[in-house]
């Protein structure tokens, strides 16, 4: 592993770490992090599935009381961020060149946004394109 890429997977953790720790109530006085379950989407090339896109998500929210609507309507975000994936693998992503993470995060933090209002932004912490 590249120092780099050690570097890169230390902060997702941290990210994650501080996510599970607030969306459980650890978060006191901090941000308002809900994580979400890990999403998998076909990439679809032509007519036929040419690899795997997965991705996990945590969603900030704008308090805690917008946090705790997130946790309660956790399977409706699912949907949308899993068709907001769907549309971008199907779009821009391709299992032989790395995925633009930043795009992805916002053509899926508009969807989430769009469901809800109290997401303030929406963090990729892990990210990886692979064939089938």
């Amino acid at each position: 592993m590249t120092a780099h890429a050690a570097r890169l997977l230390a902060a997702s953790l941290l990210v994650a770490s501080q996510a599970v720790a607030a969306s459980e109530g650890g978060g006191a006085g901090g941000p308002a992090l809900v994580a979400m379950p890990e999403l998998v989407v076909p990439i679809v090339e032509g007519a036929r599935a040419g690899g795997r896109l997965r991705l996990k998500l945590v969603l900030r929210a704008t308090d805690a009381a917008a946090a705790a609507r997130l946790q309660a309507t956790m399977p409706a975000l699912r949907e949308v961020s899993l068709l907001a994936t769907a549309e971008f693998a199907r779009l821009h992503a391709s299992p032989f060149v790395p995925v633009d993470a930043r795009r992805l995060a916002a053509e899926v933090g508009g969807a989430l946004r769009a469901r809800d209002h109290g997401i303030a932004q929406v963090l990729v912490v892990e990210v990886s394109a692979a064939r089938a």
